[in-house]
Protein backbone atom coordinates (compact mmCIF):
# COMPACT_ATOMS: atom_id res chain seq x y z
CA UNK A 1 0.00 0.00 0.00
CA UNK A 2 1.26 3.26 -1.07
CA UNK A 3 2.37 5.76 1.46
CA UNK A 4 1.23 9.69 1.55
CA UNK A 5 2.88 12.05 3.57
CA UNK A 6 1.27 14.96 5.87
CA UNK A 7 2.86 18.31 5.40
CA UNK A 8 -0.07 19.82 7.63
CA UNK A 9 -1.22 18.85 11.04
CA UNK A 10 -4.43 17.38 10.43
CA UNK A 11 -4.37 14.58 12.85
CA UNK A 12 -6.77 15.68 15.62
CA UNK A 13 -9.62 16.21 12.63
CA UNK A 14 -9.00 12.98 11.84
CA UNK A 15 -8.61 11.25 15.25
CA UNK A 16 -11.83 12.81 15.46
CA UNK A 17 -13.77 10.85 12.54
CA UNK A 18 -13.70 13.73 9.60
CA UNK A 19 -13.34 11.45 6.73
CA UNK A 20 -11.49 13.98 4.39
CA UNK A 21 -7.77 14.37 4.33
CA UNK A 22 -7.47 17.82 2.20
CA UNK A 23 -5.28 17.84 -0.58
CA UNK A 24 -3.15 20.75 0.63
CA UNK A 25 -2.37 18.33 3.69
CA UNK A 26 -0.33 16.04 1.67
CA UNK A 27 2.83 15.88 -0.31
CA UNK A 28 2.31 15.81 -3.79
CA UNK A 29 2.08 12.55 -5.38
CA UNK A 30 0.85 10.78 -8.56
CA UNK A 31 -1.61 8.09 -7.01
CA UNK A 32 -4.41 7.86 -9.00
CA UNK A 33 -7.93 8.12 -8.14
CA UNK A 34 -9.66 5.38 -6.26
CA UNK A 35 -5.69 3.53 -5.17
CA UNK A 36 -5.78 2.99 -1.46
CA UNK A 37 -3.20 4.47 0.61
CA UNK A 38 -1.77 4.83 3.88
CA UNK A 39 -1.56 8.44 5.40
CA UNK A 40 1.53 8.66 7.61
CA UNK A 41 2.80 11.76 9.42
CA UNK A 42 6.10 12.96 9.23
CA UNK A 43 7.26 10.03 11.42
CA UNK A 44 5.78 8.01 9.37
CA UNK A 45 3.10 6.79 11.99
CA UNK A 46 -0.16 5.96 10.29
CA UNK A 47 -3.17 8.40 10.47
CA UNK A 48 -5.64 6.66 7.96
CA UNK A 49 -6.23 4.22 5.44
CA UNK A 50 -7.95 6.03 2.57
CA UNK A 51 -8.72 5.99 -1.50
CA UNK A 52 -7.33 9.16 -3.32
CA UNK A 53 -9.66 11.40 -4.78
CA UNK A 54 -9.89 14.35 -7.30
CA UNK A 55 -10.31 17.71 -6.15
CA UNK A 56 -9.55 19.71 -3.37
CA UNK A 57 -10.35 16.26 -1.23
CA UNK A 58 -7.11 14.39 -1.45
CA UNK A 59 -8.06 11.24 0.50
CA UNK A 60 -11.49 10.00 1.79
CA UNK A 61 -10.97 7.94 4.68
CA UNK A 62 -11.94 4.87 5.23
CA UNK A 63 -10.89 3.62 8.74
CA UNK A 64 -7.65 4.92 10.91
CA UNK A 65 -6.04 0.86 11.12
CA UNK A 66 -5.08 -1.55 8.09
CA UNK A 67 -7.65 -3.56 10.26
CA UNK A 68 -10.40 -1.59 9.46
CA UNK A 69 -10.12 -2.38 5.48
CA UNK A 70 -9.35 -6.01 5.43
CA UNK A 71 -11.49 -8.25 3.99
CA UNK A 72 -14.44 -7.80 2.21
CA UNK A 73 -15.07 -4.15 3.64
CA UNK A 74 -17.95 -2.89 0.99
CA UNK A 75 -20.22 -5.85 1.20
CA UNK A 76 -19.75 -5.52 4.97
CA UNK A 77 -20.70 -2.27 5.48
CA UNK A 78 -23.97 -2.87 3.14
CA UNK A 79 -25.04 -5.10 5.49
CA UNK A 80 -24.16 -3.24 8.86
CA UNK A 81 -25.83 0.33 6.68
CA UNK A 82 -29.16 -1.60 6.00
CA UNK A 83 -29.22 -2.83 9.08
CA UNK A 84 -28.69 0.52 11.14
CA UNK A 85 -31.95 1.71 8.93
CA UNK A 86 -34.33 -0.86 10.50
CA UNK A 87 -35.70 0.62 13.37
CA UNK A 88 -36.27 3.77 11.49
CA UNK A 89 -38.50 2.67 8.92
CA UNK A 90 -41.52 1.10 8.94
CA UNK A 91 -43.65 -1.16 7.17
CA UNK A 92 -45.43 2.27 5.93
CA UNK A 93 -42.47 3.43 4.49
CA UNK A 94 -41.25 1.66 1.44
CA UNK A 95 -37.72 4.31 -0.31
CA UNK A 96 -35.18 5.22 2.11
CA UNK A 97 -31.29 6.05 1.10
CA UNK A 98 -29.61 2.31 1.93
CA UNK A 99 -25.94 4.04 2.17
CA UNK A 100 -25.12 7.78 2.74
CA UNK A 101 -21.48 7.84 2.04
CA UNK A 102 -18.95 9.00 4.93
CA UNK A 103 -22.10 8.76 7.22
CA UNK A 104 -22.15 4.98 6.62
CA UNK A 105 -18.64 4.53 6.16
CA UNK A 106 -18.35 4.37 2.48
CA UNK A 107 -17.42 7.97 1.08
CA UNK A 108 -18.57 9.40 -2.03
CA UNK A 109 -21.03 6.29 -2.69
CA UNK A 110 -24.86 6.57 -2.36
CA UNK A 111 -27.41 4.18 -2.39
CA UNK A 112 -31.07 4.75 -2.51
CA UNK A 113 -33.73 2.35 -2.44
CA UNK A 114 -37.40 2.47 -3.73
CA UNK A 115 -39.26 -0.43 -2.73
CA UNK A 116 -37.80 -3.36 -5.36
CA UNK A 117 -35.24 -1.12 -6.85
CA UNK A 118 -31.91 0.29 -6.14
CA UNK A 119 -30.10 3.32 -7.52
CA UNK A 120 -26.59 3.61 -6.89
CA UNK A 121 -24.60 7.01 -7.39
CA UNK A 122 -20.81 7.90 -6.95
CA UNK A 123 -20.36 11.50 -5.87
CA UNK A 124 -16.46 11.21 -6.84
CA UNK A 125 -14.33 9.60 -9.67
CA UNK A 126 -12.23 8.45 -6.99
CA UNK A 127 -15.35 6.68 -4.93
CA UNK A 128 -16.58 4.67 -8.57
CA UNK A 129 -12.75 4.25 -9.21
CA UNK A 130 -12.30 2.74 -5.76
CA UNK A 131 -15.70 0.79 -6.07
CA UNK A 132 -14.50 -1.04 -9.14
CA UNK A 133 -11.39 -1.49 -7.85
CA UNK A 134 -12.67 -3.81 -5.18
CA UNK A 135 -16.03 -5.44 -6.96
CA UNK A 136 -14.43 -5.29 -10.53
CA UNK A 137 -17.85 -3.81 -11.72
CA UNK A 138 -21.14 -1.95 -10.67
CA UNK A 139 -22.66 -5.41 -11.47
CA UNK A 140 -20.77 -7.14 -9.04
CA UNK A 141 -21.34 -4.21 -6.40
CA UNK A 142 -25.27 -4.63 -8.34
CA UNK A 143 -24.89 -8.51 -6.90
CA UNK A 144 -23.77 -7.68 -3.57
CA UNK A 145 -27.31 -5.64 -3.00
CA UNK A 146 -29.06 -8.51 -3.96
CA UNK A 147 -27.35 -10.46 -1.08
CA UNK A 148 -28.26 -7.79 1.08
CA UNK A 149 -31.91 -7.60 0.34
CA UNK A 150 -32.79 -10.44 -1.68
CA UNK A 151 -36.26 -8.97 -2.41
CA UNK A 152 -34.59 -6.42 -5.00
CA UNK A 153 -36.02 -6.82 -8.54
CA UNK A 154 -33.55 -4.37 -10.27
CA UNK A 155 -30.63 -1.99 -9.76
CA UNK A 156 -30.11 1.05 -11.48
CA UNK A 157 -26.76 2.81 -12.03
CA UNK A 158 -26.50 6.81 -12.47
CA UNK A 159 -23.88 8.96 -13.37
CA UNK A 160 -23.48 12.75 -14.33
CA UNK A 161 -25.88 15.34 -13.98
CA UNK A 162 -28.22 17.65 -16.40
CA UNK A 163 -27.25 16.81 -19.89
CA UNK A 164 -24.38 14.79 -19.43
CA UNK A 165 -26.48 12.35 -16.88
CA UNK A 166 -26.81 8.81 -17.85
CA UNK A 167 -28.47 6.02 -16.11
CA UNK A 168 -28.72 2.46 -16.67
CA UNK A 169 -29.98 -0.73 -15.39
CA UNK A 170 -26.59 -2.97 -14.27
CA UNK A 171 -29.18 -5.78 -12.42
CA UNK A 172 -33.24 -7.17 -13.33
CA UNK A 173 -35.56 -5.25 -14.59
CA UNK A 174 -36.22 -2.04 -15.30
CA UNK A 175 -38.20 0.07 -13.06
CA UNK A 176 -41.56 0.88 -14.79
CA UNK A 177 -41.66 5.16 -15.79
CA UNK A 178 -43.57 5.61 -12.39
CA UNK A 179 -42.36 4.23 -9.50
CA UNK A 180 -44.98 3.97 -6.71
CA UNK A 181 -43.51 4.03 -3.37
CA UNK A 182 -44.84 4.78 0.35
CA UNK A 183 -43.69 7.26 3.07
CA UNK A 184 -45.45 7.12 6.51
CA UNK A 185 -48.39 5.76 4.53
CA UNK A 186 -48.93 8.23 1.75
CA UNK A 187 -48.39 7.56 -1.90
CA UNK A 188 -45.36 9.25 -3.57
CA UNK A 189 -44.45 8.69 -7.77
CA UNK A 190 -40.60 8.72 -8.58
CA UNK A 191 -39.05 8.64 -11.64
CA UNK A 192 -36.00 7.18 -11.40
CA UNK A 193 -34.74 7.53 -15.03
CA UNK A 194 -35.00 11.48 -15.34
CA UNK A 195 -35.62 12.93 -12.11
CA UNK A 196 -33.33 14.56 -10.17
CA UNK A 197 -31.25 13.23 -7.04
CA UNK A 198 -31.91 9.81 -7.91
CA UNK A 199 -35.66 10.27 -7.95
CA UNK A 200 -36.94 12.04 -4.73
CA UNK A 201 -35.46 14.02 -2.02
CA UNK A 202 -35.73 11.54 0.68
CA UNK A 203 -33.85 13.47 2.79
CA UNK A 204 -36.82 15.05 3.37
CA UNK A 205 -39.38 12.21 4.55
CA UNK A 206 -39.60 13.41 8.15
CA UNK A 207 -39.95 17.26 7.01
CA UNK A 208 -42.74 15.98 4.72
CA UNK A 209 -44.19 14.07 7.68
CA UNK A 210 -44.38 17.26 10.03
CA UNK A 211 -46.09 18.93 7.06
CA UNK A 212 -48.73 16.65 7.08
CA UNK A 213 -49.30 16.97 11.07
CA UNK A 214 -49.34 20.78 10.76
CA UNK A 215 -51.65 21.20 8.15
CA UNK A 216 -54.93 20.98 9.48
CA UNK A 217 -57.54 23.27 8.08
CA UNK A 218 -54.49 25.82 6.55
CA UNK A 219 -54.32 26.93 2.89
CA UNK A 220 -50.48 25.59 2.26
CA UNK A 221 -47.97 27.42 -0.38
CA UNK A 222 -45.15 24.51 -2.02
CA UNK A 223 -42.47 26.48 -3.43
CA UNK A 224 -39.78 24.37 -5.78
CA UNK A 225 -42.67 21.71 -5.06
CA UNK A 226 -40.84 19.51 -7.17
CA UNK A 227 -42.61 16.47 -7.48
CA UNK A 228 -45.03 17.62 -4.84
CA UNK A 229 -44.10 15.45 -2.20
CA UNK A 230 -44.77 18.48 0.69
CA UNK A 231 -48.47 18.77 -1.36
CA UNK A 232 -49.16 15.66 -1.08
CA UNK A 233 -48.43 15.72 3.12
CA UNK A 234 -50.43 18.90 3.11
CA UNK A 235 -53.64 17.71 1.19
CA UNK A 236 -53.42 14.51 3.45
CA UNK A 237 -53.02 16.30 6.82
CA UNK A 238 -56.33 18.31 6.25
CA UNK A 239 -54.95 21.53 3.94
CA UNK A 240 -58.38 23.33 2.99
CA UNK A 241 -56.29 24.28 -0.19
CA UNK A 242 -52.57 23.53 -1.59
CA UNK A 243 -50.97 25.55 -4.27
CA UNK A 244 -47.31 23.67 -5.87
CA UNK A 245 -45.05 26.10 -7.98
CA UNK A 246 -41.92 24.57 -9.76
CA UNK A 247 -40.14 25.85 -13.16
CA UNK A 248 -40.46 22.09 -14.47
CA UNK A 249 -43.74 21.36 -15.86
CA UNK A 250 -42.84 17.78 -15.76
CA UNK A 251 -42.42 17.50 -12.23
CA UNK A 252 -45.62 19.21 -11.63
CA UNK A 253 -47.47 16.50 -13.62
CA UNK A 254 -46.07 13.63 -11.31
CA UNK A 255 -46.96 16.31 -8.58
CA UNK A 256 -50.35 15.97 -9.95
CA UNK A 257 -50.49 12.06 -10.78
CA UNK A 258 -48.94 11.95 -6.48
CA UNK A 259 -52.12 13.53 -5.93
CA UNK A 260 -54.39 11.76 -7.61
CA UNK A 261 -52.56 8.63 -6.43
CA UNK A 262 -53.55 9.33 -2.59
CA UNK A 263 -57.16 9.89 -3.28
CA UNK A 264 -57.50 13.40 -2.57
CA UNK A 265 -59.82 15.98 -4.28
CA UNK A 266 -58.32 17.50 -7.99
CA UNK A 267 -60.02 20.55 -6.72
CA UNK A 268 -58.03 21.42 -3.66
CA UNK A 269 -54.87 20.70 -5.51
CA UNK A 270 -53.61 23.92 -8.31
CA UNK A 271 -50.16 23.92 -10.04
CA UNK A 272 -48.13 26.65 -11.31
CA UNK A 273 -45.93 26.27 -14.00
CA UNK A 274 -43.39 29.38 -13.17
CA UNK A 275 -40.32 30.89 -11.78
CA UNK A 276 -40.74 31.31 -8.04
CA UNK A 277 -39.48 34.83 -7.78
CA UNK A 278 -42.18 35.76 -10.35
CA UNK A 279 -44.80 33.73 -8.93
CA UNK A 280 -44.08 35.50 -5.31
CA UNK A 281 -44.03 39.09 -6.79
CA UNK A 282 -47.54 38.14 -8.41
CA UNK A 283 -49.13 37.12 -5.50
CA UNK A 284 -47.96 39.86 -2.94
CA UNK A 285 -49.89 41.91 -5.86
CA UNK A 286 -52.98 40.34 -5.84
CA UNK A 287 -53.31 40.15 -1.76
CA UNK A 288 -53.04 36.12 -1.68
CA UNK A 289 -52.31 34.81 1.86
CA UNK A 290 -51.38 31.52 3.06
CA UNK A 291 -51.45 29.70 6.40
CA UNK A 292 -48.87 27.75 5.87
CA UNK A 293 -45.55 27.99 3.73
CA UNK A 294 -43.15 25.56 2.37
CA UNK A 295 -39.81 26.88 0.61
CA UNK A 296 -37.41 24.48 0.27
CA UNK A 297 -34.79 25.72 -3.03
CA UNK A 298 -31.83 23.88 -4.64
CA UNK A 299 -28.99 24.73 -4.11
CA UNK A 300 -27.98 28.24 -4.12
CA UNK A 301 -24.93 27.55 -3.65
CA UNK A 302 -23.14 24.56 -5.01
CA UNK A 303 -19.52 26.20 -3.97
CA UNK A 304 -18.17 28.74 -1.80
CA UNK A 305 -18.03 31.43 -4.45
CA UNK A 306 -21.37 31.31 -4.94
CA UNK A 307 -22.35 32.18 -1.15
CA UNK A 308 -22.98 35.14 -1.40
CA UNK A 309 -25.58 35.32 -4.47
CA UNK A 310 -26.78 32.69 -2.58
CA UNK A 311 -27.40 34.28 0.72
CA UNK A 312 -29.15 37.30 -1.31
CA UNK A 313 -31.72 34.73 -2.60
CA UNK A 314 -31.92 33.62 0.77
CA UNK A 315 -32.97 36.70 2.12
CA UNK A 316 -35.22 37.57 -1.02
CA UNK A 317 -37.03 34.57 -0.31
CA UNK A 318 -38.00 34.96 2.93
CA UNK A 319 -38.84 38.01 2.77
CA UNK A 320 -41.47 37.36 0.29
CA UNK A 321 -42.63 34.13 2.05
CA UNK A 322 -42.98 35.92 5.40
CA UNK A 323 -44.82 38.93 3.82
CA UNK A 324 -47.26 36.31 2.03
CA UNK A 325 -48.18 34.68 5.64
CA UNK A 326 -51.64 35.21 8.13
CA UNK A 327 -51.36 35.93 11.06
CA UNK A 328 -50.69 32.38 13.45
CA UNK A 329 -49.26 31.17 10.05
CA UNK A 330 -45.98 29.14 9.41
CA UNK A 331 -43.01 29.46 7.53
CA UNK A 332 -40.92 26.29 6.93
CA UNK A 333 -37.44 27.50 5.35
CA UNK A 334 -35.20 24.96 4.12
CA UNK A 335 -31.47 25.04 2.60
CA UNK A 336 -29.71 22.16 0.96
CA UNK A 337 -26.80 24.09 0.43
CA UNK A 338 -23.53 22.48 2.55
CA UNK A 339 -21.67 26.17 1.62
CA UNK A 340 -24.53 27.65 3.95
CA UNK A 341 -24.22 26.31 7.26
CA UNK A 342 -26.54 26.63 9.96
CA UNK A 343 -24.60 29.78 10.99
CA UNK A 344 -25.11 31.52 7.55
CA UNK A 345 -28.70 30.28 7.20
CA UNK A 346 -29.74 32.02 10.55
CA UNK A 347 -28.02 35.02 9.21
CA UNK A 348 -30.18 35.02 5.98
CA UNK A 349 -33.57 35.25 8.34
CA UNK A 350 -32.26 37.65 10.89
CA UNK A 351 -31.80 40.09 7.83
CA UNK A 352 -34.62 39.14 5.60
CA UNK A 353 -37.32 40.43 8.99
CA UNK A 354 -34.76 43.62 8.63
CA UNK A 355 -37.03 44.50 6.10
CA UNK A 356 -40.25 42.73 7.08
CA UNK A 357 -42.67 44.13 9.95
CA UNK A 358 -43.68 40.32 11.51
CA UNK A 359 -42.90 39.06 14.87
CA UNK A 360 -41.23 35.94 14.11
CA UNK A 361 -40.56 32.86 16.22
CA UNK A 362 -38.64 30.31 15.53
CA UNK A 363 -40.34 26.94 16.73
CA UNK A 364 -38.68 23.86 15.79
CA UNK A 365 -35.21 23.24 14.05
CA UNK A 366 -34.30 19.34 12.02
CA UNK A 367 -32.03 18.31 9.20
CA UNK A 368 -32.02 15.18 7.53
CA UNK A 369 -34.06 11.82 8.27
CA UNK A 370 -32.16 8.90 9.99
CA UNK A 371 -31.05 7.07 6.89
CA UNK A 372 -28.95 10.60 6.23
CA UNK A 373 -26.66 9.96 9.38
CA UNK A 374 -24.20 12.85 10.00
CA UNK A 375 -20.83 12.40 11.83
CA UNK A 376 -19.94 14.58 14.71
CA UNK A 377 -16.59 15.92 13.65
CA UNK A 378 -17.79 16.43 9.66
CA UNK A 379 -19.60 19.55 9.59
CA UNK A 380 -19.75 19.35 6.06
CA UNK A 381 -21.96 16.44 5.72
CA UNK A 382 -24.49 18.64 7.88
CA UNK A 383 -25.87 19.92 4.68
CA UNK A 384 -29.73 20.03 5.34
CA UNK A 385 -31.19 22.78 7.45
CA UNK A 386 -34.99 23.09 8.22
CA UNK A 387 -36.47 26.29 10.16
CA UNK A 388 -40.26 26.45 11.12
CA UNK A 389 -41.01 29.60 11.87
CA UNK A 390 -44.23 31.35 13.55
CA UNK A 391 -45.47 34.35 12.11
Amino acid sequence: MRELRLVKDVRTSVDAGHPWIYRDAIERHDAAPGEVVRVVDRDRSTLAIGFVDEGVIGVRVLGRKKTEVEGDVIAGRLASALAARAPFVGEDTTAFRWVHGEGDRLPGIVIDLYDTHAVIRFDSVGAERFVLSQTGSVESLAAMLRTARPSLRGVLFRRGRGETKDVRVVWGEKPPERVSIREHGMTLLADLFHGQKTGLFLDHRESRHRVRALSAGREVLNLYGYTGGFSVAAGLGGATRVETVDVADAALGLARESWEANGLPASAHTTHTEDVPRFLEKAREANRQYDLIVGDPPSFAPNETAVPNAMRSYRALHRACLRLLRPGGLYLAASCSSHIGTERFDRTIREALEKVPRHVRILERWGGAADHPRLPAFPEGDYLKCVLLGV
